[in-house]
């Protein structure tokens, strides 16, 4: 059974080289659409949190982008 069940590809809103080829290499279909968000604006504000609540905070503004 494939791990990517979806009738779409899965958006990749990074430009990311690296997490690309692990997609990719996994099997699941990738539409690359990076968001052009200020990572570095969003990491100052973002000072007190850990790394974890901080990646979870740009993937949501990545979304937020691209959806839009």
């Amino acid at each position: 059974m494939p791990l990517w069940l979806a009738g779409e590809p899965l958006v990749l809103a990074s430009k990311s080289a690296s997490r690309y080829a692990i997609l990719r290499d996994a099997g699941i279909p990738v539409a690359v659409e990076p968001a052009d968000i200020d990572e570095r604006a969003i990491e100052q504000r973002s000072a007190k949190q850990d790394a974890g609540e901080l990646a979870a905070v740009l993937a949501r503004e990545k979304a937020r982008t691209i959806a839009a």
